[in-house]
């Protein structure tokens, strides 16, 4: 896997690991349009309102997810 620029992320709703460079963390995002078009990560406890301005400027596929032991 292997960072890509925004502008070649998927728009469809997919989630996928995105950086987020103000906050200098890494959230799983997806792309949604509504009212504006933007990025949406799952709330963090750890959020401050200024977070929420940050967009993210490079992202990857999520990783396969694990296999169940046997």
């Amino acid at each position: 896997m292997k960072w890509q620029p925004m502008k070649t992320s998927p728009k469809d709703g997919t989630k996928v690991l995105a950086f987020f460079p103000r906050s200098k963390s890494i959230r799983v995002a997806w792309y949604k349009k509504f009212l504006l078009d933007g990025w949406l990560w799952a709330y963090d406890a750890d959020m401050n309102p200024d977070m929420w301005s940050d967009q993210p400027d490079y992202w990857m596929h999520l990783p396969a997810k694990p296999e169940a032991e046997k």
